[in-house]
């Protein structure tokens, strides 16, 4: 067997775990991925799609030649091996990628009491992904609130950026100022903090505070008919988003209340 040869069948046989590395890569900051962890990952996800479907062909009663070491086996008896490896992987990196998303593993782990990790680093990404929806953004830069959905946001530590659609501006005396069917906006840590108006009910369903106003503002605009949506469609990269058109439009159908004062800035000093 030449040397050229044997690369291609190592190509070949690392396929499956380099297509789950891919799927897992790009769903990922590519600030969080290098080239060795990408190796890495691609070895260990190979292995373990071709260690799964091993389990398979035994249970089926079939050979399963892609571990066998034996020189007489030719490398074409193990192609059906590996194009079943191929979706397998295929497979294995959605269902990769959705326990990462939404904390599967770390979640069991709590509900086990083995650990107290929330499985994200940064408490940014932990909220949005599990509270997302309706938020009130306090801007101390502008000293403005922006009330609207939550469409999206970065996990950058130094930039905080958020994607808001049908927002309404305040000042933070309560004073309306305008309306705007979305706003992006990008802050440092400590120029702003936002206020999640999502929660669970008594059935564990997560709903959004805006039905029955503002936490300050009690009841108030429970009553107000929600206006269709102005925004457009898409997918909810913020939080688990169930019911995005109808919280987005009830945010579009209220009035800012005049907030609690806002907590002190950098420098100590009330503003």
């Amino acid at each position: 067997m030449s040397l050229d040869t044997a690369t291609l069948e190592l190509a070949i046989l690392a396929l499956p775990g380099v297509l789950w590395a891919m799927v897992d890569a790009a769903t990922r900051n590519p600030q969080q991925t290098d080239r060795f962890a990408f190796l890495l990952r691609s070895f260990l996800f190979g292995l373990f799609t071709y260690a799964v479907l091993a389990g398979l062909y035994r249970l089926a009663g079939n050979r399963f030649d892609v571990f066998s070491l034996d020189a007489q086996v030719p490398f074409s008896e193990k192609s059906d091996e590996i194009l079943w490896s191929i979706p397998l992987a295929l497979l294995f990196a959605a269902a990769w990628v959705a326990a990462r998303t939404y904390g599967w593993l770390h979640a069991l782990l709590r509900h086990l009491k083995i650990s107290d990790y929330s499985g994200s680093d940064d408490i940014w990404d932990y909220a949005f992904s599990n509270f997302g929806g309706v938020v009130y953004v306090r801007d101390f830069k502008e000293r403005v609130i922006y009330q609207g959905y939550a469409l999206g946001f970065s996990d950058r530590r130094d930039l905080r950026e958020l994607l808001l659609t049908h927002v309404r501006v305040a000042s933070f005396a309560g004073e309306e100022g305008y309306s705007l069917p979305a706003l992006y906006l990008a802050r440092s840590p400590n120029q702003m903090t936002v206020e999640f108006c999502q929660q669970e009910d008594g059935d564990g369903e997560k709903t959004d505070d805006t039905r029955s106003g503002h936490p300050d503002r009690g009841a108030e605009g429970a009553d107000q008919p929600a206006p269709e949506r102005q925004g457009g469609s898409g997918t909810h990269p913020a939080g688990e988003g169930g019911d995005k058109d109808s919280a987005a439009a009830q945010v579009a159908g209220q009035e800012i209340a005049s907030p609690a004062a806002p907590p002190p800035q950098s420098g100590g000093e009330r503003p």
